[in-house]
């Protein structure tokens, strides 16, 4: 089974004029129901984020990404029954807004949609059952088939209620097309479809082509990828036919990397991508997994692990909070506690909503973990990330050239002018890079071949002409 998304440059006038000519060096990833509330009425809406475009703009940032925006969307990711916009979020105009002061700040704004699954009450289904296709039915059970409730049976990959729709009905792309024009017609740069699966299917590519050809879009490209049974980077790389795609297996290596405590499994999957390496899009989390501050509890590791990620090979996305190093949720609801209210600042309900919040936010917001206290710490990862957008804008490059330093615990690469090491080692490190001369970006000290490290952590050189 193989899991993913689609990211679709819509191709009206508009668009195509704003939209980057190659693949945002940098991505925001943010679930707009938790970023920031401008009504109190508890849920986060797309004017609210407008109103953090500066924090946004601030990270080095080219391109803003939203979860599903859609009427109906939850955390099951099922395929909403309505178009366009879920009205508690905004509406079009809105919406219109958002991506007119994006593009004002030279960003440009990608939505995702849901494209694996319906619900039960979905039209779609109901027409199935009519004998109208979308979904497939079959009269007798096996692993992952469900009763309609008529001696027929669903194929479900994620569980009884959640019929996946069958992307062999030639039908089908005209339909789920139907539904994003709303959103491409509200100024949305590029579409995300989320959760492409076929049960036992190689045909994939070819029905998101027939996709696109129904949007009408340019430049299409894989963008990112959930938790699909399979992650390897010899089932993604075919995609790369189609544009950049969200690099899972370096995702779940840098997991590896940070619990073993050496930079081997990152290094063996950017080994298999080889030269497709620079048309993947990296990320530490995506809305779909633990905080990176929950399943790495070193913070000098976090830093060493976001610096090796944001100034890396590829396009980087950035999950929001991981600006601000936060946690998943300690309060409730218990469910998907990484998307947790983003945290402003130390005031009530950390600065998210005057009302009553949806999902009270963590109270960590009270003790420094916030976007105004942290913008006040230079120590603080907000300070981290903001000095690395800056870099990477002005020396990185999406190519690297990987390094041999001798140590599994240790990694550098050549990015553009910089040359980035990461040591996860207790101890210290001296690494010896033939030929080098350049000058450290923090201290701006001269640095010659022998590179030191002081245990965990990290170092950034601007090398010399």
């Amino acid at each position: 089974m193989l899991t993913l998304f689609l990211l679709l440059c819509g191709c009206d006038e508009r668009s195509i004029l704003l939209a980057p000519s190659r693949a945002p060096e940098f991505i925001y990833l943010l679930d707009v129901a938790s970023f920031q509330d401008s009504d109190g009425d508890g849920v986060g809406d797309i004017e609210g984020v407008r109103w953090h475009i500066q924090h946004i703009r601030s990270l080095g940032v080219r391109t803003v990404q939203l979860l599903p925006i859609e009427p109906g969307w939850n955390t099951d990711g099922l395929i909403p029954d309505g178009l366009g916009i879920d009205p508690a979020l905004g509406g079009d105009a809105d919406l219109a807004a958002l991506a007119d002061d994006l593009h004002a700040n030279g960003m440009t704004l990608e939505v995702q949609v849901p494209m694996d699954a319906v619900g039960l009450d979905h039209p779609w289904f109901r027409a199935a059952l009519r004998g109208q296709g979308r979904i497939r039915l079959a009269l007798e059970q096996r692993d992952h088939w469900y009763p309609t409730g008529d001696r027929r049976y669903y194929y479900a990959s994620a569980g009884a209620g959640r019929p996946d729709l069958d992307w062999g009905d030639p039908g089908l792309p005209g339909d789920r097309a139907d539904t994003l024009f709303p959103l491409l017609e509200a100024g949305v740069d590029g579409v995300v479809l989320r959760a492409f699966e076929a049960e036992g299917r190689s045909d994939t590519q070819p029905v998101a082509e027939a996709l696109i050809a129904e949007i009408g879009v340019r430049q299409p490209a894989v963008a990112a990828a959930t938790t699909p049974a399979e992650s390897s980077v010899d089932s993604l790389r075919p995609w790369t036919s189609l544009g950049p795609v969200a690099d899972l297996p370096r995702a779940l290596a840098w997991e590896a990397t940070a619990s073993e405590g050496d930079f081997d499994p990152v290094a063996e999957v950017l080994d298999e991508w080889g030269d497709d390496v620079d048309a993947t899009r990296p990320f530490l989390g995506d809305g779909d997994r633990s905080r990176l501050a929950s399943r790495v509890p070193d913070a000098t590791v976090r830093q060493t692990l976001m610096v090796m990620h944001l100034l890396g090979a590829g396009h980087p996305s950035l999950y929001y909070g991981e600006e601000l190093d936060l946690a998943d949720a300690t309060t409730t609801p218990v469910d998907a506690p990484w998307r947790a209210p983003m945290a402003w600042d130390s005031t009530h309900n950390c600065g998210f909503t005057t009302g009553e919040p949806w999902y009270k936010p963590d109270p960590a917001c009270k003790v420094g973990w916030n976007a105004y206290d942290e913008a006040r710490d230079p120590q603080s990862m907000l300070a981290l990330v903001r000095w690395l957008g800056r870099v990477r804008a002005a020396h990185g490059a999406s190519t690297t050239t990987r390094l041999d330093t001798g140590y599994a615990d240790v990694m550098a690469f050549l990015a553009g002018e910089l040359l980035v090491v990461g040591s996860l080692a207790s101890g210290d490190r001296a690494v010896v890079i033939p030929g080098l001369d350049g000058v450290d970006l923090i201290d701006g000290s001269p640095v010659g071949e022998r590179v030191t490290l002081r245990g965990i952590g990290w170092r950034v050189v601007r090398v010399a002409e």
